[in-house]
């Protein structure tokens, strides 16, 4: 309040540190909260004029789409993604900042601040094999995930809408060969080689902490055989990157057991009837 001004005034008001505001937009208003330059004071009415301030926000579509031959079986999620804004060194209170959802759905976080850098990352991929996150409109890669909140300042609302973004899961598939080889001199009576065997052999898998299971198999048919020396056994269509175990439950009196596990990564020997892998693009045990 400014007392003291003459009767039959008529005075104008100008914000003239708008610039370092940060706002978006400002205009001077009366009391009906018309645009107003000037206002007029009277000994019967004083002058009233309001200084407004918009400082906007922007909203961002985040969609889901999951893809690979294991992505019906097992891209189901939920996937979770959170967004992170700072404005200058500032980091913004979002009224959402973490969501989650499954293949096809679309989320949206509101509150971006204008001028914010906002970066966006998936938190949790629900055991995907890869994220990758990619401007919706043109399917190109989003720079360090990350964009900058931009508004019309014109447009006197809040919320504006951002260039939609995707995140996208693949969920390739692997097979695993197991093959038995049994090393022995023994011979009957006959002076033929003793065979031995069916070994049974069991393998369980897991992905992002859940049991997955080869095309053919589930919890009430688990992956299990009996195996016979030089024939292999293979389980199709596992999501690569499971965690994985295989057990021969009975080794039938050997005298020692060891799993080798081949894959791209690494050719690896345990001395055991139970032997750890993560499952990659071929694997043989």
């Amino acid at each position: 309040t400014i007392n003291d001004i003459p009767n039959g005034s008529i005075c104008t008001t100008d914000e003239t540190n708008f610039d370092e505001t940060g706002a978006d937009a400002h205009a001077t208003l009366d009391a009906q909260g018309e645009p107003v330059t000037s206002t007029t004071v009277t000994l019967d009415k004083p002058g009233h004029v309001y200084i407004h301030n918009w400082y906007l926000t922007g909203a961002v579509d985040v969609t889901k789409l999951v893809t690979g031959a294991g992505g019906d079986a097992f891209g189901t999620g939920p996937f979770t993604v959170s967004i992170e804004c700072f404005v200058g060194e500032t980091k913004a209170v979002l009224p959402d900042d973490t969501q989650s959802f499954v293949d096809g759905e679309t989320v949206t976080f509101h509150g971006l601040p204008s001028g914010a850098n906002c970066t966006l990352a998936e938190t949790d991929a629900a055991g995907a094999r890869t994220t990758a996150i990619v401007l919706a409109s043109s399917g190109a890669t989003l720079a360090d995930n990350s964009f900058t909140v931009a508004v019309d300042n014109t447009d006197l609302v809040d919320d504006q809408a951002q260039p939609a973004l995707r995140v996208e899961n693949d969920f390739p598939v692997s097979d695993i060969v197991i093959t038995k080889t049994v090393h022995t001199d023994a011979v009957d009576d006959q002076a033929v080689a003793v065979e031995y065997g069916p070994f049974p052999v069991t393998v369980t898998c897991e992905l992002a902490s859940r049991a997955v299971y080869a095309a053919g198999y589930d919890a009430e048919t688990p992956m299990a055989t009996d195996l016979v020396d030089g024939e292999p056994f293979t389980l199709e269509a596992l999501p690569v990157g499971a965690a994985c175990v295989i057990t021969e439950t009975d080794a039938k009196d050997a005298v020692a057991t060891s799993i080798t596990t081949v894959n791209e990564a690494a050719t690896l020997t345990t001395e055991a009837t139970t032997a750890e892998f993560a499952l990659d693009e071929s694997d043989t045990a």
